[in-house]
């Protein structure tokens, strides 16, 4: 009943859970959501109620729990929705209502937690990195406004590109791409200057990384302490090597290795 508190999973427990375990997690009256927002989902067992259309409803909220909405089974807000799933409708089942929680309301936003935070993102590669920074999500600093994605236009008949690598300085409000050239502000689109119009995945995230996470525009270049105390050798360089560096994010001090190696 809530009497302990701790109704809202966070951002870092619920993330990449799926079936049973989303399941569990998000099961009234716990809910999953973002603790830096208002934005809430929960799943409400209605199995035992004799007089609901539903045996499962999934709901979401903007005020941190205080009222809940739901979709239409067309997956549209603001109609008046009773939360009832679209995939299956009155005769849902819990897997259904797991996959309407999934697809309708955390890909789309609707429980917070896009950002994937630097200490989840920082020092990832390849097919990891991809999967962290690929939209909905994007991987930034929560601590800033700095934000990166990648979006996948592979289904798109109209997209120059497959891939398009962008980054925000307002939180996400707005999107903005490099230039082929890696030139800012002169209206790129975010195709990768790696392949241009050909880019293939692999060539979109080395040109996130490249151009993008390594010249601080995801943000989270500081390493806070609770990540580089204690580390040592080949782990505490890779984390205070530029342009990242080791600090304190509640001071201004700072600390960093600049590798000079290639410098004639």
């Amino acid at each position: 009943k809530g009497r302990c508190g701790c109704m809202t999973v966070p951002c870092k427990t619920w993330q990449g859970a799926t079936g049973e375990s989303l399941y569990s997690l998000a099961l009234s009256p716990s809910m999953i959501g973002d603790t830096t927002t208002n934005k809430r989902c929960k799943i409400d067992d209605a199995t035992k109620c004799t007089t609901c259309a539903c045996d499962y409803y999934v709901k979401y909220s903007e005020d941190g729990g205080l009222t809940w909405l739901g979709l239409t089974f067309g997956g549209e807000p603001g109609q008046g929705g009773t939360g009832c799933p679209g995939y299956g409708m009155t005769s849902a089942t819990q897997a259904q209502a797991i996959a309407w929680l999934q697809d309708e309301h955390i890909d789309k936003g609707r429980c917070g937690c896009m950002t994937v935070p630097c200490e989840t993102w920082q020092g990832s590669t390849g097919e990891s990195l991809y999967s962290l920074a690929l939209s909905p999500s994007m991987i930034g600093d929560t601590t800033t406004n700095k934000r990166c994605k990648i979006d996948d236009a592979t289904k798109c008949t109209t997209c120059a590109c497959d891939y398009y690598v962008k980054y925000s300085e307002d939180g996400g409000l707005t999107w903005l791409g490099l230039t082929f050239g890696g030139e800012p502000g002169q209206g790129g689109t975010g195709c990768p200057g790696y392949g241009m119009t050909s880019a293939t995945q692999a060539q979109a995230i080395a040109w996130l990384q490249d151009e993008h996470i390594d010249k601080g525009r995801c943000g989270c270049m500081t390493v806070p302490c609770e990540t580089w105390q204690g580390a040592t050798g080949e782990s505490l360089y890779s984390m205070a090597v530029r342009p990242s560096m080791i600090g304190d994010t509640t001071t201004n001090k700072r600390c960093k290795i600049d590798d000079a190696t290639k410098c004639t």
